[in-house]
């Protein structure tokens, strides 16, 4: 089974209330859904964290060593794009690039295999995941305001804890989780 196209899905429409900055418009796209198609019509789906055209760009540099390559080897098949592009960096938009394929092949070989993927890493260490809450409020004094309700929000919805990074132009911090911010389990 081999690859044979890469399609690419920008996310946009606006963040959660408390989510992202305000200065974000819904038509910002800051994630990527990432699908690897195969010759025989299965396709895989991953995600990068970056918008659109830059990952379209990571594609067009990525595409002449993907294509035609065997779907049913993920690890090999992301190791030779590292390989071959290494001089590109380890980070940044081919890095957000390469990693977004190599959840899509993964996607992949699981369907390809008909197994979970957990189960083609090595098998499952929890059958259910506890969720948490994220909030990126602006700044100290605005995530102190916007803690219980987060907090509220995140036991609504099963959750133990939420994670909050607090910003400004000139500091980030992270503020300690308390006690009043957890569930009982």
């Amino acid at each position: 089974m081999k690859i044979v196209d890469i399609r690419l899905t920008g996310l946009a429409g606006g963040t959660v209330e408390g989510g992202w900055a305000n200065d974000l418009k819904p038509e910002d796209d800051l994630n990527t859904v990432v699908e690897v198609i195969s010759d025989e019509g299965l396709i895989g789906v991953g995600s990068a964290m970056t918008g659109k055209a830059l990952v379209e760009a990571a594609v067009r540099l990525l595409r002449p060593v993907l294509i035609d390559e065997r779907a049913d080897e993920p690890a090999r098949v992301t190791e030779k794009l590292r390989q071959s592009y290494f001089w590109q960096g380890r980070g940044g938009t081919v890095e957000h690039a390469i990693s977004g394929l190599d959840i899509a092949l993964w996607d992949l070989f699981g369907k390809i295999c008909k197994q979970p993927v957990a189960r083609l890493l090595g098998g499952y260490y929890r059958h259910k995941i506890k969720p948490y809450g994220s909030m990126l409020p602006r700044c100290a004094t605005s995530c102190s305001r916007q803690w219980p309700a987060a907090s509220r929000r995140s036991s609504s919805a099963g959750g133990r804890s939420v994670a909050a990074i607090a910003s400004s132009t000139s500091c980030w911090s992270a503020p300690p989780v308390r006690p009043s911010a957890r569930t009982s389990s």
